[in-house]
């Protein structure tokens, strides 16, 4: 599936939008996301699809309440991801510093 067959171009009424099988396809994707992000499955490449998604369908996303919920809820889990390779790093770092003192080599 290509991301921009999913574009919803009409201003059509909020309401009459959640049928669509576009809306459909686009809260699926963000799921997916959230998903793959909590799972931590192929980090690289799904930071990759959302921006490209996110370039394409933001301003839908922004525009549906229903969407930005699921959206928050991938920023929460993104961020979580991040603090958490954050402390891991800070704590390897310090790991590596203390070898280091010691006189060992981590590599």
């Amino acid at each position: 599936m290509e991301l921009r067959m999913l574009q919803i171009i009409d201003d059509e009424n909020l309401e009459d939008l959640d049928g669509k099988p576009e809306m459909i396809s686009i809260e699926l994707l963000l799921d997916y996301f959230v998903c793959e992000i909590s799972y931590k499955n192929n980090f690289e490449f799904i930071q990759a699809v959302i921006r490209l998604f996110l370039k394409i369908h933001g301003e839908t996303i922004r525009r549906h309440p229903k969407l930005q919920g699921k959206a928050k809820k991938l920023l929460e889990i993104q961020s979580d991801f991040c603090e958490l390779n954050q402390i891991q790093s800070s704590l390897q770092n310090g790991y590596e510093f203390q070898l280091s003192i010691l006189g060992w080599n981590c590599r």
